[in-house]
């Protein structure tokens, strides 16, 4: 398979910036080292709603569902990643809602079936099960990359629940629109190195 330019930018530079965005995210919301700036419940929504974004981005790719690019274009076969939940339990093959439907329903605000009860919105504990489904989905797809592919990908290193810990407690109210954090913990780094160009 020949890669034209717009996969090899896609590779190496869309890709890898929205992998950076949502790992940025991802810590901005769970280390300590942000806890401060968490307090500003602009930044907070504003940071909530960019790993979102960037996680439905991601999601799409990596499923297949997207408009334009998906991961199957870069891979020796389709990748089928697991991206479903029920509400508040454990992932079950194909039960539950997809991740991006709910992302859908509740990232956009403008909207009369707009989820307003605390339980029924996306929280702490789904925003770490969608980040680990979606490096479980990048590491699946490091696995399958065509021999081209490869010799373009640079393996990298994603901020992870390990990486900083449990600041969020899945019990803990951590959605679009509130945010409370219910405990402290010391984290270290592990955010990848290797910067995009926007």
């Amino acid at each position: 398979m020949d890669l034209d330019e717009d996969k090899k930018r896609m590779l190496a530079e869309h890709l890898p910036y929205e992998h950076e965005m949502l790992d940025r995210a991802f810590e901005f919301l769970t280390s300590d080292a942000y806890a401060a700036e968490r307090e500003d419940q602009f930044k907070r929504n504003a940071v909530v709603e960019v790993f979102w974004l960037h996680a439905r981005c991601l999601i799409e790719f990596y499923s297949g569902s997207g408009a334009s690019a998906n991961a199957s274009d870069f891979t020796t076969e389709r990748l089928y990643p697991e991206f479903r939940l029920k509400k508040g339990e454990p992932a079950v093959a194909n039960a539950g809602e997809d991740f991006s439907v709910l992302i859908n329903e509740q990232v956009c605000h403008l909207k009369y079936e707009r989820v307003s009860v605390p339980d029924e919105k996306l929280g702490g504990y789904d925003l770490h099960r969608v980040k680990d489904s979606i490096d479980r989905a990048r590491r699946k797809f490091e696995g399958m990359l065509t021999s081209e592919a490869r010799a373009m990908w640079v393996d990298r290193t994603p901020a992870t629940l390990s990486t900083y810990g449990a600041a969020v407690e899945p019990s803990s109210q951590f959605s679009v629109t509130t945010i409370e954090f219910s405990r402290s913990v010391t984290y270290e780094t592990g955010v990848s190195t290797k910067k995009s160009q926007t």
